[in-house]
């Protein structure tokens, strides 16, 4: 478990989510280039 930030959400927190959403959007972008593909 990581330790409360005095500040709220410490900065690692924020980059953590960033990276989640760039990986999530190119997993989607991934997904909609396989998936017809696979379908085929």
């Amino acid at each position: 478990m990581m330790a409360k930030h005095p500040l709220g959400q410490p900065p690692e927190f924020k980059t953590g989510v960033a990276f989640l959403r760039q990986v999530r959007a190119t997993l989607g972008r991934f997904v909609v280039i396989v998936l017809p593909v696979a379908m085929v």
